[in-house]
């Protein structure tokens, strides 16, 4: 998985973009770290509260 994918990039921005709290995790936060790892999934873990859940659902 190419982690500077167009369509990864545009995830990232649109929930930055709509003050998503969230952290990525899993197998393309090790790449993004540096380390290989072969996995074509994307692993997100949002906060859990209300105003948050609002802004993802804008997403």
């Amino acid at each position: 998985m190419d982690i500077f994918d167009d369509e990864i990039l545009k995830l990232w921005r649109t929930l930055l973009k709509n003050k998503v709290s969230f952290i990525m995790i899993g197998g393309v936060a090790t790449n993004l770290h540096g380390f290989h790892r072969t996995t074509d999934d994307i692993d997100v873990w949002t906060e859990d509260d209300l105003g948050n859940r609002q802004n993802l659902r804008n997403v």
